[in-house]
């Protein structure tokens, strides 16, 4: 007889299908509620990111001089801030411990409105944007509206004694945050953590400017030439940025409102081997403020800076110009013996302007960079 064996082939039983389904049911579960826990982490991160981005806003905001001077001087603030103004309304200016909430409307370093504090709806959206429907109302609030930085100013006079003019101002910025659902967990942020204090003290303006000149192209002497003893005015070609109107740039002539200013001066010069010196002139006054110098050699380019301060009470026209000392010491290539070995160009190489050194790319040869303080 023979001996057979006997194949069998066994497939998982109720109970162990029954096993699989309850382990891959688990493991379902627990990855939703890994990936809701994710989700609501990543919702509480985005909200924080938009209220950090809103106070960063709000604080550069109430910081920025050119911009706190428009929302004192608004006329929607007449009343309200006018003992910080100058001068002040009432004269004596404001009382030590002065102090107001949510009643002034925030302008920007443009002049304009920006952020009404008066009107109880008005706050940001989660993209920064200020928006006009928020509602501090609990149960009532809205996504698309549920953010709102309050704003209370308080005036301190030095040494407690007032009222005084151009008193400390502290500016304290708090954070109201009203979501559609509060009782969502997704929806708590603690406001605590976006309370700023800022501290303004006796007004003193920081608004710069700057004028350029550059070169982007041939002909490689732009800069201006130079006269043997002259003193020569340099191109002014561009306005870099003014944000508080302060400057006007036209036929190289820079005009500037009254203030005090603390400018530095940067100029380029090719091959002063005689000298060079820059100065600013008030062509309005007659008056002229040097601004440095420098020297070099041969086949080389120098930046010359020097820094200068006035003080204006009209509008001033300014020139900026340069003296490249006695040019004509410069050898012709009719006398190549009075310098051996150099490859001398027919006199002057370049006048002695300003030579841009990479044509590829645009190059500032000169600027002027001013802050007006008061």
């Amino acid at each position: 007889m023979l001996n057979s064996k006997r194949k069998c082939v066994k497939g998982l039983s109720l109970i162990e299908v029954m096993i699989s389904m309850v382990i891959m049911s688990l493991i379902g579960l627990g990855t939703a509620s890994l990936l809701q826990n994710m989700f609501n982490v990543q919702r509480k991160a985005n909200l924080k990111a938009s209220a950090l981005q809103i106070q960063e806003t709000m604080t550069a905001v109430l910081r920025n001089d050119t911009a706190w001077q428009a929302t004192v001087d608004a006329p929607a603030n007449s009343g309200v801030l006018s003992c910080l103004r100058e001068p002040p309304v009432p004269a004596a200016g404001c009382n030590d411990g002065q102090t107001s909430a949510n009643n002034f409307v925030i302008h920007n370093r443009d002049g304009a409105a920006w952020y009404n504090l008066v009107l109880p709806g008005t706050g940001f959206d989660a993209n920064g944007n200020v928006c006009a429907t928020f509602n501090p109302t609990l149960g009532s609030g809205s996504d698309a509206c549920p953010f709102r930085f309050e704003v209370r100013w308080t005036a301190t006079c030095p040494n407690g004694v007032g009222p005084c003019v151009k008193p400390q101002v502290s500016l304290a910025v708090t954070l109201n945050f009203n979501p559609a659902d509060p009782s969502d967990p997704r929806n708590r942020i603690d406001v605590n953590e976006f309370t700023t204090v800022i501290e303004r003290g006796e007004k003193v303006l920081y608004e710069p400017f700057e004028i350029q000149h550059s070169l982007s192209a041939p002909p490689n002497h732009e800069g201006g030439p130079c006269t043997a003893g002259a003193w020569v005015t340099r191109p002014l070609s561009n306005e870099a940025y003014d944000p508080a109107g302060n400057v006007t740039l036209a036929a190289n002539q820079i005009t500037v409102q009254p203030g005090n200013y603390e400018c530095k001066i940067v100029a380029q010069s090719y091959e002063p081997h005689a000298g060079f010196s820059i100065r600013l002139r008030d062509i309005t006054n007659g008056l002229n403020y040097s601004a440095g110098g420098g020297y070099s050699g041969w086949r080389n380019a120098i930046y010359s800076s020097g820094s200068v301060t006035f003080t204006l009470s009209n509008v001033a026209t300014f020139q900026l110009q340069h003296n490249c000392g006695d040019i004509s010491l410069i050898p012709s290539s009719t006398d190549p013996g009075a310098w051996p070995g150099l490859d001398v160009f027919a006199q002057p190489e370049f006048d002695m302007g300003i030579p841009a050194p990479d044509y590829t790319n645009e190059t500032v040869v000169t600027s002027i960079s001013c802050v007006r303080s008061s």
